[in-house]
């Protein structure tokens, strides 16, 4: 993503994500200094600097006290999205970035409300086209030019991560424009009623048609194409969305239009928003997205353990699979959620087996060692795709336990049914031990056996079913 802030205001938003994780704690300045890699006097500056920005705000605080240490009281996630696009909007940088975006022309009036010289703004264009150019985007002769693919989809994915609906980003006649293309859609698709999914698709809507109305049109991608004829309702969706541009754009040639409509819609099937299958009957995926999603098709099937169940829910993963591979291919932008380890690690230890099939499958096409940012966000979306719609634990062997309480044949069976609440697990108990048990649990040991034991000799407590749990992914892992 485009990093348009300051390093001193990314250190405070590096606070208050810590902060978050430890209200009402006395944490030791020290502790904040190795976190920001800083000095004693520096950690201090920014820390006293955020504790005042708090104030404007109408929760949170963060006291620092005379003996060197700093307790945080109130610091949410609605708290930090709020500074995060405050700060974003104290941005030169953004300002800059977003003038050229929109196509607007007195660049030397935007650097007297910015309040910079005309020095300071050309240094910091040149900033910003050095992060630009990984991506073949720069600034250039008053013009944001480039790859308009990733023009449109790196404005998107920043104002989506730090405007989130707190306030829009676009003026009233974007709006307006944007609103006339998705009350058309939601006209016309059985359309989820998700707020989140209405912003994202007013978000991404608007960045199109603010681009579009400057004369940059998409490129071409082949990786959609459109057959007239095959589906009245494809045909149905395609015509409605064709005569809403030309509504907007008159003067849109009609191959542009076809291409613009053509990326709309690979957006829409990418977010998994065109559920009615008869829709889908008109489009056809490239040769690579039919492959892609062959393959992992396939892989899925090998590692099933019931064909059965697998074909009955065949057609749905064919569907979500390859909006999963178009949204990694073209729409791939990163956001605040499930992108760090201690996350990564719990999914991958809660769905030990799906974790490892879909890992095996990216890195063997990537050709790298371990997942990227970038093929998390596939990761994820192929992980609860399997989760969803495949039986539960169709990937996975069975994990045999043997319960055996002396107290009773009662008690144990109370326990078995507490162990079956793991639903994330495929269990079968045993009534003894056999040469297939993974697990015994008692209220006493069990020297004549050779595997994990685990002795409960009162009621199991919070903990221990804690333990319990860990036990089990130890031997799912080494199964």
């Amino acid at each position: 993503m485009l990093n348009l802030l300051t390093q001193n205001e990314q250190d405070k938003l590096t606070l208050l994500d810590f902060f978050e994780n430890n209200n009402d704690t006395l944490i030791p300045l020290w502790q904040l200094e190795e976190l920001l890699n800083l000095s004693t006097f520096k950690t201090s500056n920014i820390t006293e600097e955020l504790s005042d920005e708090l104030s404007n705000f109408s929760s949170g605080a963060i006291k620092l006290l005379p003996n060197k240490n700093v307790t945080a009281y109130g610091i949410n996630n609605e708290l930090i999205n709020k500074f995060k696009l405050y700060y974003l909007k104290l941005s030169p940088l953004f300002e800059i970035y977003m003038f050229f975006n929109k196509g607007e022309h007195n660049f030397p009036l935007k650097i007297k409300e910015i309040g910079i010289s005309q020095a300071s703004a050309y240094k910091l264009i040149k900033k910003l086209n050095k992060q630009l150019e990984p991506f073949a985007i720069k600034i250039h002769n008053q013009k944001l030019i480039g790859s308009e693919r990733h023009i449109r989809l790196k404005t998107f994915e920043m104002l989506l991560f730090f405007f989130k609906g707190i306030e829009s980003p676009f003026n009233n006649s974007v709006l307006k424009s944007a609103h006339l293309l998705t009350h058309a859609l939601i006209k016309q698709l059985n359309f989820p009623s998700s707020y989140s999914m209405k912003l994202k698709l007013e978000y991404f809507i608007s960045v199109s048609l603010i681009r579009i109305k400057q004369g940059f049109v998409i490129e071409q991608a082949d990786s959609l194409t459109f057959k007239k004829g095959i589906s009245r309702s494809s045909d149905r969706l395609y015509s409605i969305l064709t005569l809403t541009f030309k509504q907007l754009f008159p003067a849109l040639s009609e191959q542009k239009t076809h291409i613009e409509v053509l990326y709309l819609i690979e957006f829409l099937l990418s977010e998994s928003l065109l559920t009615d299958l008869n829709i889908l009957d008109g489009f056809t995926m490239s040769p690579q997205l039919i492959a892609q999603t062959s393959d992992f098709i396939s892989h899925m099937r090998k590692a099933c353990n019931s064909e059965e169940e697998f074909q009955l829910c065949e057609a749905k993963l064919l569907q979500e699979t390859s909006a999963s591979f178009l949204k990694y291919n073209l729409f791939n932008y990163y956001t605040d959620s499930f992108n760090n380890d201690l996350i990564n690690q719990q999914f991958t230890e809660l769905y030990v087996s799906e974790s490892q099939l879909i890992s095996e499958f990216i890195l063997s096409r990537t050709g790298q060692s371990e997942l990227s940012p970038e093929a998390f966000s596939l990761f994820y979306d192929l992980l609860f795709l399997i989760v969803t719609y495949v039986p539960n634990n169709a990937f996975q062997s069975p994990l045999h336990i043997c319960v055996d309480f002396s107290r009773s044949m009662t008690y144990s069976k109370h326990i078995k049914n507490k162990i079956s609440a793991f639903d994330a697990l495929k269990v079968i108990f045993d009534d003894e031990v056999t040469a297939n048990t993974n697990l015994y649990v008692s209220d006493f040991a069990n020297y004549q056996i050779n595997i994990p034991q685990i002795i409960w000799k009162d009621p199991p407590s919070i903990n221990d079913w804690r333990l319990f749990g860990d036990t089990l992914i130890d031997i799912r892992k080494g199964m």
